[in-house]
């Protein structure tokens, strides 16, 4: 009977603990400091949701989007191959991603129909990162399998280095 009691009285003590640890639990954009999320829309009614994991750093972001008819949010994450000369933002019309480097304005639609089957066809290519927005960003991607630094180094050469790919430069 004493045992009852203890285990009870132990269990009121530490249930405001266990409900606080419970609550506790975070997520990789809860623990950014420093990130910055901007609301946007699909056409056709559809959620997304732009964020900058670190807004004081133009490198990560991640675009959560729920399509319309789609009962789930979606997760893609970008990154920003020129954090020191390109700004990505959201655009006025709250649909687009818009890119800035200097004085030139792109505006980037992944929130169409033909963005999200860019988005799509971008996550099918068999490569850690895939570009998007005319080259301006790059869809990171899971692959499965590995890959040397080396061979990493000799596609990358082969698909961005002018000359890169005819044999010269890398074979």
């Amino acid at each position: 009977m004493m045992s009852k009691f203890i285990f009870a009285f132990l269990f009121w003590l530490l249930l405001p603990q266990l409900v606080e640890a419970r609550e506790a639990v975070r997520t990789i954009i809860d623990i950014q400091g420093f990130s910055k999320s901007s609301s946007m829309s699909t056409y056709g009614g559809g959620k997304a949701f732009f964020i900058k994991l670190n807004k004081n750093i133009e490198r990560w972001y991640l675009l959560r989007v729920k399509w319309p008819r789609s009962k789930e949010f979606f997760h893609f994450h970008l990154e920003n191959p020129y954090p020191d000369e390109l700004r990505v933002t959201v655009a006025a019309n709250r649909r687009k991603l818009s890119i800035t480097d200097g004085a030139l304005v792109e505006e980037c639609d992944l929130l169409s129909r033909a963005g999200r089957q860019a988005l799509w066809e971008a996550l099918k290519v068999k490569k850690p990162y895939a570009e998007v927005c005319n080259g301006r960003l790059y869809l990171r991607s899971s692959v499965k399998g590995s890959m040397s630094t080396k061979e990493a180094a000799v596609d990358f050469t082969r698909d961005h280095v002018w000359g890169g790919g005819n044999g010269d430069f890398c074979n």
